[in-house]
């Protein structure tokens, strides 16, 4: 076990995502981790993008206890990890909801993933919500998904 797993699944969300992006959903758009974006503001992007945000991560003990290989007791943890996924282009909404289309498409296709030696045990799209009203030149959708993993 190595303690939290929600940066780790963001980086093999990106992954999954990149691997399977299909010409359905258009040009691939920028993606990035929302704590790695050096910009000051949004006003001027000329680009289509998604940026990732870990919302939360409940850890839970899943299991009663038992002996580890080395006849130590311990538990077994489930980490329910909660993100957000915004997208958004300057284009049109038509735009926005290909790339809303794409993402929920893969993500409907990859509700048990193994990525990186790490076994997910589902991931499960929540929703998608249209963001168009805050912004006048940027058209917006936030998808949320949850994903579950035993002892990351």
């Amino acid at each position: 076990m190595t303690g939290i797993a929600g940066l780790n699944f963001v980086t093999d969300l990106i992954k999954v995502i990149k691997d399977n992006w299909l010409g359905s959903g258009g040009k691939f758009p920028t993606i990035e981790k929302a704590w790695e974006i050096k910009q000051i503001g949004a006003g001027t992007n000329t680009y289509d993008y998604i940026v990732i945000h870990l919302d939360t991560e409940n850890i839970d003990i899943f299991s009663i206890q038992h002996d580890d290989e080395n006849d130590e007791p311990t538990w077994d943890w489930l980490h329910d990890i909660s993100i957000s996924l915004e997208v958004a282009s300057p284009t049109s909404e038509t735009r926005v909801l290909q790339i809303v289309n794409e993402l929920s498409r893969i993500l409907k296709k990859k509700v048990i993933l193994n990525v990186n030696k790490r076994d997910y045990i589902q991931i499960i799209l929540n929703g998608a919500t249209s963001m168009n009203a805050e912004y006048i030149n940027m058209y917006r959708y936030l998808v949320t998904c949850e994903s579950k993993i035993l002892n990351p």
